[in-house]
C-alpha cells in the first residue's frame, strides 16, 4: 500500500471513531516531550516520521479496548507489526520495540461504578471497593524506539498521567524487538551433557530464550532461567519441593523431588516386609494397611495445625499413595495364583464396584476444580484434599485388580493394545517435556484468548501431539543411550545363561 494510500485508510479509520484522533493526538505529543530524554533515544524519535508514527501508534494499547469489562484487563497490542519496524533515515536506525507495562491508580469515574459491577471480570472486584475512587491495575502495552531506556519512558510518558488518573509503571516493564534474546553468555556452554532431566535443564536455560517471541515470551522466559539457575542445587539433588516451593525450576519437576524422596526411604518399610511377609503375612498386610490410614490422616493433622502452611508439593501428603501402591503390590505378589476375590455373583459385584470406582474418581476430577477456583470453607477443603489422593489411589487399584483376572472388559482391551507399549515407553519424557511444550505456547500469546471448552480440547490435542514427538526426541537422544549404557557396565546386556535342557524322565513299564 503506498503512502498516499495508507493515509486514506487511516483517515476513514479515524474518522470512523473519534477517539482515536484523540488517542493518536496524545500518542504524537507524548513523542514530542522530550525534556530529559537520552540523546539516542531523542536521535531516533527526531527521525521518525508520520507514517512510523501512525505504525507505532496502531500497534500500541489504547487505553479503553474491547471487551475491557468481559476479560482479563490485559491488552498487548499487536507485537508483531511493532517489531516489525526497522526503519534507517539520517543515518539513524529505529527499530520498533514492544514494551509490555503495568499501569496502576488507575481512578474509575463514579458514574461507571454501576457498570462495572455488571461486567464479569477481574475489573469488577474493584467496584466492590469503598470510596469515590476505584483503584486496580491494567496491564498495556506501547511500541516506541528501540533505543529509549526504561526511564526514558518514565520522562515521555508524564504528561500521559493526567492529574493522578493513571499512573504507569515502566520499572516493570518487559520490552523486547526483534533483535532480543540472540546475545549468548557463559551459561550456555557451562554444564556437561547429563541424561533426560539434565537435558530439559540444560535447553531451559539456553535454548528456550531463542525458540519464540512475543510480548510477554522474554519476561517469562528470564523467570524460568532465573530460577533454574538460582536452584540448580535443590533441582539435581531433589529437594526443590521443599527448599524452594514458592520457586521451583520446571514447576512439573516438583514430582521428581517428591517420588525421589519416597524412594529413599522406602527401605524403611521394604526390608521388613520382604523379612516378614512369608512367615507373617497377615500381621504384614495389618500393618501396612495401618500405616497407609495413618498417612492419609498425618496430612490433615498438620493441615489443621498449621493452617498457614502453604507449600503444596510437600511429599508427606503423598506418602498415602505411596503406601497404598506398594501394600495393593504386596496383595497381588502374594496372591497372584489365586482365583477373583468374588465367587457367587461375581460379575454382578464386579459391576457394581467398578461403577463405584470411576464415579468417585469422575467426583474427584470436579472436586478438585471446585476447590481449585476457591470455593468452599478451609476446613471443608483441607479434608477433602486429604480424602482425594487415597480415594483416587483405591479407585485404581480395583481397576488394575479386577484387569489381572479378566474382567476388565473394555478397558482392559483398550490398556493392552500395541500402541500403548508405544507411549508407556515415551511416558518419562512426556512428563518431563509436558509442561515445557505448554510453556511456550502460552508465552508466545500476541492476543488474549478466550476460553471455550472446544477451544481447551482442541489445545490438549495440540499439545499431546507435540509432547509425544518432543518426548520421542527426547527418548532417543537422552534416556535410551543410557538406558543400554547402564546395561553394559553392569552386565545386563551380556548374553543369558544357557540352561542345560533337563533329561526326560523314563517312563517305566510295566
Amino acid at each position: 500500500m503506498g503512502t498516499l494510500g495508507f493515509f486514506v485508510f487511516f483517515l476513514v479509520l479515524v474518522n470512523f471513531n473519534a477517539n482515536a484522533v484523540l488517542e493518536f493526538d496524545k500518542y504524537v505529543n507524548i513523542l514530542q516531550n522530550t525534556d530529559g530524554v537520552s540523546q539516542k533515544c531523542l536521535d531516533q524519535i527526531n527521525s521518525l516520521d508520520l507514517e512510523t508514527k501512525v505504525k507505532m501508534f496502531d500497534a500500541s494499547s489504547k487505553l479503553i479496548y474491547p471487551g475491557m469489562l468481559h476479560t482479563y484487563p490485559v491488552d498487548m497490542g499487536i507485537y508483531d507489526e511493532c517489531i516489525a519496524l526497522d526503519i534507517t533515515k539520517n543515518s539513524t536506525r529505529t527499530l520498533g520495540k514492544h514494551c509490555v507495562f503495568v499501569g496502576t491508580n488507575l481512578s474509575i469515574p463514579t458514574n461507571a461504578v454501576d457498570l462495572l459491577k455488571h461486567s464479569n471480570n477481574v475489573v469488577a472486584k474493584a467496584a466492590n471497593v469503598n470510596g469515590f475512587q476505584k483503584i486496580f491495575e491494567i496491564a498495556a502495552s506501547y511500541c516506541v524506539p528501540d533505543q529509549c531506556s526504561e526511564k526514558d519512558l518514565d520522562i515521555l510518558f508524564k504528561q500521559y498521567e493526567q492529574g493522578g488518573v493513571v499512573t504507569f509503571n515502566f520499572t516493570k516493564a518487559t520490552c523486547s524487538t526483534k533483535e532480543t534474546g540472540k546475545e549468548l553468555d557463559a551459561w550456555d556452554f557451562g554444564f556437561i551433557l547429563t541424561p533426560a532431566l539434565a537435558m530439559m535443564y540444560l535447553s531451559t536455560i539456553t535454548l528456550m530464550r531463542r525458540i519464540g517471541g512475543g510480548p510477554i515470551y522474554d519476561k517469562n522466559v528470564n523467570a524460568f532461567v532465573t530460577s533454574c539457575r538460582k536452584n540448580a542445587l535443590s533441582f539435581f539433588f531433589y529437594y526443590q519441593n521443599y527448599y524452594n516451593y514458592d520457586d521451583l525450576c520446571m514447576t512439573q519437576t516438583w514430582y521428581l523431588s517428591a517420588d525421589m524422596q519416597m524412594f529413599w526411604l522406602s527401605p524403611i518399610i521394604l526390608l521388613p516386609t520382604a523379612y516378614f511377609v512369608t512367615k507373617k503375612y497377615k500381621a504384614v498386610m495389618l500393618s501396612l494397611i495401618s500405616f497407609s490410614i495413618f498417612t492419609v490422616i498425618l496430612p490433615m493433622i498438620i493441615k489443621f495445625i498449621y493452617q498457614d502452611y502453604k507449600n503444596d508439593y510437600d511429599t508427606h501428603s503423598r506418602l498415602c499413595n505411596y503406601i497404598i501402591g506398594f501394600t495393593f503390590g504386596v496383595f497381588m505378589r502374594e496372591n497372584i495364583d489365586k482365583p477373583f476375590i468374588f465367587k457367587k455373583n461375581k460379575y454382578l459385584k464386579n459391576f457394581l464396584l467398578w461403577c463405584i470406582a470411576l464415579g468417585s474418581m469422575y467426583v474427584l476430577v470436579y472436586l478438585n476444580g471446585w476447590i481449585y477456583i476457591g470455593n468452599g470453607t478451609y476446613a471443608g477443603k483441607t479434608v477433602i484434599e486429604s480424602l482425594m489422593r487415597p480415594i483416587w489411589c483405591l479407585g485404581l487399584t480395583w481397576i488394575v485388580y479386577s484387569c489381572f483376572h479378566g474382567y476388565g472388559g473394555v478397558v482392559n482391551w483398550i490398556l493392552t493394545r500395541p500402541i500403548l507399549q508405544f507411549g508407556s515407553r515415551l511416558s518419562y519424557c512426556m512428563y518431563l517435556m509436558h509442561g515445557s511444550v505448554i510453556a511456550h505456547n502460552v508465552m508466545m500469546f500476541r492476543q488474549k484468548e478466550i476460553f471455550s471448552d472446544w477451544r481447551e480440547f482442541y489445545l490438549w490435542c495440540g499439545y499431546l501431539i507435540v509432547t509425544l514427538m518432543v518426548a520421542l526426541v527426547w527418548s532417543l537422544a537422552f534416556e535410551s543411550p543410557i538406558i543400554i549404557l547402564e546395561k553394559v557396565i553392569f552386565g545386563a546386556s551380556g548374553k543369558k545363561k544357557e540352561h542345560p535342557t533337563p533329561p526326560a524322565k523314563k517312563t517305566i513299564q510295566a
